[in-house]
């Protein structure tokens, strides 16, 4: 399905494009930069279903290799700076030493930006996410804490009884990008992991190790 529906998007993305060269309105060009916002967005949920696809098929073979979580997490942050900007969004990334992990990097990537997304969507404007690297009992971990908001207390249940088994079922109620990061932990042998901290922070941890 993704890859069927490529071909109109890449249509309807060049004719947007070219109505921006064309068009003086700013009134239109406003519309049109909501039509190519929500194009990229959908464009950016096609690549992410192809990648779902293609790792379920085992079509996708993972390349691993020794992977510094600094760098990714770095690199990671580049990845989500726009939409941070967008709500002014600060991080503080917090590691005491240099913890690497074998992994796919390009898969982690995907993992780590798809947390991060979430975790955008639910810290208010003007707030920190914190980013926090470990190690306890053999287990390397990442952890994303966000400010808590925009939760139900029955989606932070679901999502806890969730991501919290040793192994999950995929579930695309909770997301397609959600969908993705779990599907790629578990194929590093991982788990994701939801903790309230406190009623003003929820913690996404990403566990390699089990």
């Amino acid at each position: 399905m993704g890859r069927e529906i490529r071909t109109p998007l890449n249509r309807i993305m060049g004719t947007i494009h070219l109505l921006k060269d064309k068009i003086e309105s700013e009134e239109l060009i406003q519309l049109i930069n909501i039509l190519d916002t929500s194009v990229s967005r959908l464009e950016h949920f096609s690549t992410m279903a192809e990648q779902i696809s293609a790792l379920k098929t085992r079509e996708r073979k993972l390349k691993l290799e020794e992977t510094s979580l600094t760098q990714l997490i770095e690199y990671g942050l580049v990845e989500t700076s726009d939409r941070m900007r967008e709500k002014n969004i600060k991080v503080d990334f917090t590691h005491s030493e240099e913890l690497t992990v074998m992994a796919d990097y390009e898969l982690l990537i995907s993992s780590f930006v798809s947390i991060m997304d979430h975790a955008i969507q639910h810290t208010s404007p003007s707030e920190t996410i914190s980013v926090i690297t470990s190690q306890q009992d053999n287990k390397t971990i990442i952890e994303i804490i966000d400010t808590g908001k925009n939760y139900t207390e029955k989606r932070l249940e679901d999502l806890k009884r969730h991501f919290n088994k040793k192994t999950g079922q995929l579930d695309l109620s909770f997301g397609i990008e959600l969908s993705l990061a779990q599907l790629i932990m578990e194929l590093h042998i991982g788990q994701i992991g939801f903790l309230v901290k406190n009623q003003d922070a929820v913690a996404i941890q990403l566990t390699f190790g089990r």
